[in-house]
Parts: C-alpha cells; sequence; structure tokens
C-alpha cells in the first residue's frame, strides 16, 4: 500500500497544522457502513421482538 502525499493534488502547497483534510472516498465507506450497520441493528431488533425478545433480561 502506498502513503499518501502530504502535499495537495491541486496545487502541491502543503496545508496549515490547523486546516481540516478534504473528505475522500475512505470518509464516504466510513458513512456507508455505518448506515449499514445501524440499519442492521433496527432490523435484527424489529425481528427479535417478533420472538417476544426483551432487553435486560
Amino acid at each position: 500500500m502506498s502513503r499518501r502525499s502530504s502535499t495537495s493534488a491541486k496545487g502541491g502547497a502543503k496545508k496549515a497544522k490547523g486546516q481540516a483534510a478534504d473528505p475522500d472516498v475512505y470518509v464516504a465507506m466510513l458513512f456507508i457502513s455505518m448506515a449499514a450497520l445501524t440499519t442492521g441493528i433496527i432490523f435484527l431488533a424489529i425481528e427479535c421482538g417478533r420472538y417476544n425478545w426483551l432487553l435486560g433480561r
């Protein structure tokens, strides 16, 4: 795996220390995976509710 460059692809200038990085494809994949996990947990809770599953037993 190659390391990410510390320079910007557009201008080649380095970003300031306090400046946040631009979101990339990995940030988008993170949000997609979080949405999939949340959806899966909701559907699991709905399915468990059909079998009279109670929290805190």
